[in-house]
């Protein structure tokens, strides 16, 4: 039997929101490479997203209190790698892919579950933080650096303490 708490759901059902996406006709269907983890080895194939956590804090919006129930914001970073020959080009589609992730972000916020046990609004909020526009990244094996374009949203949960952990078999 494993623990599964509240907190470890929420990269998983962050991620599932953008696979949701990247299919036929979805808003990311041009999608090549979905890194998941700031620590990958994955190679870059030109259109990705790389999906890094930053670290969860209390959210402002929340009043710090001694009761078991408290409002976290986790930032995600979407870091858009486009390619093209033309860097002005590159910068466009950058800018284009981190407004569909934003775009994806919205239409499947708390529509989307990865366990069906979740609540139906496991999220209590997405606030957009801030765009990157011109950004670059180093691919290993490429002498060149690719533009890249970030896009950060906070994601805010409910945790209370006492029922945050589930028992999985």
């Amino acid at each position: 039997m494993k623990f599964v708490n509240t907190a470890s759901l929420v990269p998983q059902t962050v991620k599932a929101y953008l696979e949701r996406e990247i299919c036929e006709g979805g808003l990311l269907e041009d999608v090549e490479t979905l890194i998941p983890s700031v620590n990958s080895d994955v190679p870059v194939d030109p259109p990705a997203i790389w999906i890094v956590q930053h670290p969860t804090t209390r959210w402002s919006g929340s009043q710090p209190n001694l009761s078991n129930k408290i409002a976290m914001s986790v930032p995600f970073e979407f870091v858009c790698v486009e390619y093209s020959d033309d860097l002005e080009e590159a910068e466009i589609l950058g800018i284009s892919l981190a407004s569909r992730v934003g775009s994806s972000l919205m239409k499947n916020f708390n529509k989307v579950k990865i366990d069906e046990s979740m609540p139906d609004r496991f999220f209590h909020k997405l606030e957009f933080e801030t765009l990157y526009p011109v950004g670059e990244v180093t691919v290993v094996g490429k002498s060149e650096r690719i533009p890249a374009t970030s896009i950060i949203f906070n994601f805010v949960y409910i945790v209370d303490w006492l029922k945050c952990n589930r028992k999985y078999d």
